[in-house]
């Protein structure tokens, strides 16, 4: 990583980082499968060792530029990131043993590319107007463009090719969001409250034999609200509401089908925006020897981007995505 600014004068900074990372990777599974029917007897099965590698590599880039007003935190903030990932390859090679009715062994090379291009353009204002009240707003764009290349080649047990796909998927995807916030604050109560209104954008472009392409859009409302209450010296109190929105990726919206001996693996592109409801209730004792916090949350969702099963008409297992998921999570932390 290299970090650099500049002081213009008093008021105006200009600062910039760059950095690149990468990595390899290399794993080996033993799995074991098994299909039965009704009676719970065997009709047929498979051991299957995978070897699996995968590399990558890319770099990031930010500069960012900020302006200070006369007040203090009196501030305007624009900063642009970009992420460059250049193509960085997956290698998947699954072997099947059979056994019981199975048909004769096989094996499946899956050589997957992929590469991406990221950039997010951010505007941050916050003024504190006095000191009771502190008014923020700001807007963020993101662009995502990124394509997988999929070639998958079935063989028999002797080597011989079967047959042969290849597959590509572009995603492109463009999230705009604005938000507005107000602050208020006394010497022994405190409010944060806003929203921001974000839309996604999605165009699917993929291309197996012939090219089909899906546009989805995806809007959100995301409010957010904290209360604060000092009843006395070292005592607080806090209760917060607020939304995360968990968005679909390439992986899970491309149709490419990888198929194995008796299933089937492929993506959603009609997959929806993830919301999950979080609320949390705090309180904080601090003391100048020692300070202990507890604390009482909930992590409500019914739309979660979740893994999907079935078996379709030719008795293949089909592993696909859906907004199917429902989370209800509720806990208590405390910590001295």
């Amino acid at each position: 990583n290299i970090n650099a600014s500049y002081q213009i004068d008093s008021v105006n900074l200009i600062t910039a980082e760059v950095g690149a990372w990468g990595g390899k990777q290399k794993g080996i599974t033993m799995a074991n499968y098994g299909y039965y029917d009704s009676d719970n007897l065997l009709l047929y099965g498979y051991n299957s060792p995978q070897t699996n590698t995968h590399d990558w590599v890319g770099v990031d880039a930010t500069i960012s530029y900020q302006h200070s007003f006369k007040g203090e935190g009196h501030t305007l903030t624009v900063s642009d990131n970009i992420s460059i990932i250049p193509p960085q390859e997956s290698n998947q090679l699954r072997l099947y043993h059979p056994y019981g009715n199975s048909v004769a062994g096989s094996e499946i090379f899956t050589n997957q590319v992929a590469s991406a291009l990221q950039n997010v353009a951010q505007i941050d204002y916050i003024n504190p107007i006095n000191k009771h009240h502190t008014i923020e707003a700001g807007a963020k764009h993101s662009y995502d463009n990124t394509l997988t290349v999929t070639h998958q080649i079935n063989s028999d047990a002797s080597g011989t090719m079967l047959s042969e796909s290849n597959g590509d998927t572009r995603l492109i995807r463009n999230v705009l969001g604005v938000y507005a916030g107000y602050a208020y604050s006394m010497d022994k109560f405190s409010v944060r409250a806003g929203g921001r209104l974000e839309g996604a954008w999605y165009a699917t472009d993929y291309q197996n034999g012939k090219r089909e392409k899906w546009n989805t859009s995806l809007v959100n409302v995301v409010p957010y609200i904290s209360l604060t209450y000092l009843p006395k010296v070292g005592h607080t109190l806090a209760f917060s509401y607020t939304e995360r929105l968990s968005r679909p990726g390439i992986h899970a919206m491309t149709p490419f089908v990888t198929e194995g001996m008796a299933e089937k693996q492929y993506g959603n592109p009609n997959l929806r925006t993830g919301v999950t409801h979080n609320l949390s209730l705090k309180y904080a004792y601090s003391h100048n020897k020692w300070s202990a916090t507890g604390e009482l949350y909930s992590r409500l969702s019914n739309n979660l981007i979740s893994a999907y099963s079935f078996i379709d008409d030719e008795g293949f297992v089909n592993s696909t995505y859906r907004n199917n998921g429902r989370m209800q999570g509720y806990g208590t932390g405390v910590s001295l």
